[in-house]
C-alpha cells in the first residue's frame, strides 16, 4: 500500500480555491484508493489519538482475501494452550479404596476428548506418575473411557486421588509400543479445541455540506500535502478540505477505531430485513479466548504474574515482544508499581535520572523533577512498552466510575499484545476483502466544486445545492493467536 501523503496542517481562511485544490480531485474516479489515501493520511497524522488502528495501517498491517465478499470470513485454528486432556471421573479397578493402581493393577480414566490410543502415555502434570492407555476409547456418558496401566516400581506404589477428580488435567507424554504392536500412539493437531470461523464486517458514515455551510463555515479549511514519484522525483503538491470534511473524517476515525476495538460479532436483520454483519473486535476476541484477570490494584508481581499466566502453558514464547494498550489510570497505577518495586528492593538511581535543569520565570536556577516508568524488561529478556489507548478514557463511550478513584473503570484496563511483524505477516492485522477494505465517494450538487462538476460533463448526481460524502470500511480485525494475549481489567 503506497504512502501518498505527507501532513495535515488546519489553518483559518479559505475561499471558492476548494474548486481547484480539492482533495477529490486528486482520485476522482478512485474511491478505493481514495478511501484508503484519507485513512492513511489521518492516521499517520493523529496516531496518539488512535494508536491500535493507526499502527496497523501505517505498517500496512493488511492482508486480502481473495474472492471475499464485502464481510470476510476466515477459518482460525488457534494453538492449543497444552497438550491436554481433561478427566471427568477416575474409576479405579481398587474396590473404591481410593489408592488408585495398587498392586499394578489397572485403572479407568474417563476423558471429555476420545485423543488417546493404546501405547499413549499420559501423567497428571506430575511426573512421577505415569499411565499407559492399554484400550480404545468407549463412549461413555458424555465422555470417553480408557483402561491405562500405572507404571511403577512397586506394587504399593499408588496414584493420589486427586489427579483423578473431576476436571483434572493430564498431558501426553510420548508413545511406547511393545514389539509387534501396530498402534504407534497419537498425533495430536494443535487448536482443536480452540477451532471457530469468525467472520468480517463493514461500516460506514455519511454527511451532507450545502451552499451556505461551505460558505459560512467559519471560513477554515485544512491544507493536506501530497506526495507522488514523477519520474523517479517525488513531487509534493498542496490540496484542501472544508473544515466540515476534516471534522467528519476525524469522527470515521474515532469509529473504525471503535469498530476494531469493540465491536461484538452478530447478525442482525437490518430496517430492509436484510442481514447486518458484525466482526468480533479485538477487545472481545482476547476477553474469549486471552487471559482475562481482574485487580484492585496494579503491582509490579501482578504485572508477572499476569504475564506468567498468559506465557506459562507454552514451551516457547511468543516471537515478538509484547505491547500494552492502556487507559490512562492503569499507565497511572503501572508507573507507581515499578516504582514502588524499586524502592522496595532499597536500590537506588542517580539523580540526573530524574532531575533536569530546566527554564521558568520564577527562578534562575530552575529544576524539572520526575521520570516515568513506560517499559520493562521481562525475565525471559522480552521487552513490554505501554501505549496510552484514549478510547479506554472516552466519557462518551464508558460512563462507569470507579467509587475509589473517582476515574472511569475503563481508564483501568490494560491489554496486552503482539503486534509485531509487517503486513500479512504480521501476528495483529486486518483482514479486508481485495481491492475493497476502504472507500470514499462524493456526490455532488450545485455547490462550487466546478471542477468535479465539469468532469460529470456538466451533470451532477443531485439537484440539491449541496455536495455529499460517503464512506465505507470492509474488515476483520484478527489475531493470530489470542491464547497469547490477555487483559487486566479494574475489579472492585
Amino acid at each position: 500500500m503506497s504512502k501518498l501523503f505527507k501532513s495535515i496542517k488546519e489553518v483559518p481562511g479559505f475561499s471558492t480555491a476548494i474548486d481547484t485544490q480539492h482533495l477529490a480531485m486528486s482520485m476522482l474516479n478512485k474511491p478505493h484508493d481514495l478511501g484508503m489515501l484519507v485513512s492513511e493520511l489521518y492516521a499517520q497524522t493523529y496516531v496518539n489519538e488512535y494508536p491500535l488502528y493507526s499502527s496497523l495501517i501505517n505498517k500496512s498491517n493488511i492482508e486480502e482475501k481473495d474472492g471475499a465478499s464485502s464481510w470476510p470470513e476466515v477459518s482460525v485454528k488457534y494453538p492449543n494452550a497444552g497438550y491436554q486432556i481433561i478427566v471427568i471421573e477416575g474409576d479405579a479397578m481398587a474396590g473404591g479404596t481410593g489408592k488408585y493402581g495398587l498392586g499394578k493393577t489397572d485403572v479407568f480414566v474417563w476423558t471429555t476428548e476420545p485423543l488417546l490410543v493404546p501405547s499413549d502415555e499420559i501423567s497428571p502434570g506430575n511426573p512421577l506418575y505415569q499411565l499407559r492407555i492399554q484400550s480404545h476409547a468407549e463412549k461413555k456418558g458424555s465422555g470417553w473411557l480408557y483402561r491405562a496401566m500405572p507404571k511403577f516400581t512397586s506394587n504399593t506404589e499408588t496414584i493420589p486421588v486427586k489427579y483423578f477428580t473431576k476436571g483434572s488435567k493430564w498431558t501426553k507424554l510420548w508413545a511406547s509400543a511393545e514389539e509387534g504392536n501396530q498402534q504407534k500412539g497419537s498425533t495430536w493437531f494443535p487448536g482443536r479445541p480452540l477451532s471457530t470461523t469468525i467472520k468480517g464486517g463493514k461500516i460506514n458514515k455519511h454527511f451532507k455540506m450545502t451552499d451556505f455551510a461551505l460558505y459560512n463555515d467559519p471560513n477554515q479549511h485544512c491544507e493536506v500535502m501530497l506526495g507522488k514519484n514523477v519520474m523517479g522525483k517525488k513531487v509534493m503538491a498542496k490540496t484542501i478540505l472544508t473544515w466540515a470534511e476534516h471534522y467528519a473524517n476525524k469522527q470515521w476515525m474515532k469509529e473504525k477505531n471503535r469498530y476494531c476495538w469493540f465491536s461484538r460479532d452478530a447478525v442482525v436483520a437490518g430496517s430492509t430485513n436484510r442481514m447486518v454483519a458484525y466482526a468480533t473486535g479485538f477487545y472481545w476476541q482476547i476477553m474469549d479466548n486471552g487471559f482475562a484477570m481482574g485487580y484492585q490494584k496494579i503491582t509490579a508481581k501482578l504485572i508477572y504474574e499476569f504475564f506468567n499466566n498468559i506465557h506459562q502453558p507454552r514451551i516457547g514464547y511468543t516471537p515478538g515482544d509484547i505491547d500494552l494498550y492502556a487507559g490512562s489510570y492503569a499507565i497511572e497505577q503501572f508507573n507507581d508499581a515499578f516504582w514502588a518495586d524499586l524502592a522496595s528492593l532499597g536500590l537506588q538511581i542517580n539523580s540526573d535520572k530524574v532531575l533536569r535543569n530546566t527554564t521558568s520565570e520564577l527562578s534562575g536556577a530552575a529544576l524539572e523533577f520526575g521520570a516515568m516508568v513506560t517499559s520493562i524488561r521481562l525475565k525471559n529478556n522480552k521487552i513490554v512498552r505501554i501505549h496510552h489507548e484514549p478510547t479506554f478514557d472516552d466519557p462518551e463511550l464508558f460512563t462507569e466510575i470507579d467509587p475509589v478513584s473517582g476515574r472511569l473503570i475503563s481508564s483501568g484496563t490494560i491489554v496486552a499484545m503482539d503486534v509485531s511483524g509487517m503486513g500479512k505477516n504480521s501476528t495483529t492485522r486486518l483482514i479486508v476483502p481485495k481491492g475493497g477494505m476502504e472507500y470514499m465517494s462524493y456526490r455532488v450538487g450545485n455547490v462550487p466544486m466546478s471542477l468535479i462538476n465539469q468532469s460529470t460533463n456538466g451533470y451532477v448526481a443531485t439537484s440539491e445545492d449541496a455536495f455529499e460524502v460517503n464512506y465505507t470500511a470492509n474488515m476483520l480485525p484478527f489475531i493470530d493467536d489470542p491464547t497469547r494475549t490477555g487483559v487486566l481489567y479494574l475489579d472492585r
